[in-house]
């Protein structure tokens, strides 16, 4: 599984369930993009780190890294997982065109809500009746696909019911198999019921986060102190 989600949180991400996640890469990349002017594009046309990627450079960037993993392990079946910035019409048309699965986090609209009506009526319905502050637990799914979707892949739902009203969250995916419960609880949050331990990895990956962040103040501040 391919984790692409704009942040790197070892501490929270069992590092069993995320083989590799891009974020270092952008991370390492970001560096030297943090000199340049604000009005400069970024070299190579990598996606700026002050703006959210399109699914152009998205897309660009998965071709490279599936051909590298592809190269070294071609039987390997690969998930993606990432926030709902990343669930863009070119990103899962490339992983349709490669066979490659993907759980995207999903904007909700009117259509989902009315698509999961039922199933959220009746969770809000027993949490008044039991008088609870929340009621958790309860996952809906239906097709679903937006105007510039060339398919209807699984929208699944977590419904939340409280006091202020409902809390609704949606994700994509391509996953036939697995319920509602299962695709978003495992993976799209990446839960698990194994204990959560930092490895090695995960310790070197914290190390270097630290290093890329006194060395990027260290530089803006080197220039900030320059053009004074």
């Amino acid at each position: 599984m391919l984790d692409i989600d704009d942040t790197l949180d070892v501490a929270a991400r069992p590092s069993t369930a995320v083989a590799v996640q891009c974020p270092l890469r952008r991370a390492l990349l970001s560096v030297h993009p943090c000199l340049r002017r604000r009005d400069q594009p970024a070299a190579g046309g990598a996606a700026s780190p002050r703006k959210t990627p399109s699914g152009q450079e998205v897309t660009g960037h998965l071709r490279r890294l599936v051909r590298r993993i592809r190269r070294h392990w071609p039987t390997t079946r690969t998930t993606l997982r990432g926030d709902s910035h990343y669930g863009r019409p070119e990103v899962m048309d490339f992983c349709e065109q490669n066979d490659i699965d993907f759980v995207f986090g999903l904007s909700g609209n009117g259509t989902l809500d009315h698509a999961v009506e039922i199933v959220a009526d009746d969770i809000r319905t027993r949490r008044a009746l039991a008088q609870a502050p929340v009621l958790r637990g309860c996952y809906a799914e239906t097709m679903y696909r937006a105007k510039s979707w060339s398919k209807s892949p699984r929208a699944c739902a977590r419904i939340e019911a409280s006091s202020p009203g409902l809390d609704i969250r949606y994700v994509v995916t391509s996953l036939a198999a697995g319920s509602a419960e299962h695709i978003y609880a495992h993976m799209k949050k990446g839960k698990t019921k194994a204990p959560q331990r930092r490895t090695e990895l995960d310790k070197i990956v914290m190390q270097l986060r630290a290093i890329l962040r006194r060395k990027t103040s260290d530089a803006v501040l080197a220039a900030a102190t320059v053009s004074t």
